[in-house]
């Protein structure tokens, strides 16, 4: 069995796939209401991405920026793509890929923040990462 482990903090214990879907359904518990909206909130393009076994790139960071920008912790996101990866070859190595990503939008996200936008859901309307209203004809980088 193997642990995913960022820090000090344990996020994902990999052991065989009934312990993987175990831990996925709890954390669905934890996303779909308990520790952010519940997912009949969310825009289905949304749903979609979140549900995608596994988890792109671009899936990871239109999650990261739709979940965190709307308030979830950044912890939950990472445990989110990292157990998305359990079904891809590597997914160890995948899992830390896409955990590291998710570490490095966080970092930038003062950088880019007139430039990257996600879903508010409180609003119900596109924001930029700073807050600001995103005109729907503007052409910056898309989540």
């Amino acid at each position: 069995m193997e642990d995913l482990s960022f820090g000090s903090t344990t996020f994902i214990n990999f052991g065989n796939k009934y312990q993987v879907q175990m831990q996925c359904s709890s954390l669905f518990k934890v996303i779909n209401g308990d520790a952010f909206y519940s997912l009949s909130q969310w825009p289905l393009w949304v749903k979609r991405i979140f549900l995608e076994k596994p988890m792109s790139d671009k899936g990871t960071f239109t999650t990261t920026l739709f979940l965190v920008g709307n308030g979830c912790s950044p912890d939950i996101v990472k445990s989110l793509v990292a157990l998305s990866q359990y079904w891809s070859i590597d997914f160890e190595r995948k899992a830390l890929k896409r955990c590291d990503q998710v570490d490095w939008i966080l970092r930038n996200a003062t950088k880019y923040e007139k430039h990257w936008f996600y879903f508010d859901l409180h609003k119900n309307k596109y924001l930029y990462w700073n807050g600001e209203n995103k005109l729907r004809n503007s052409s910056s980088s898309t989540t």
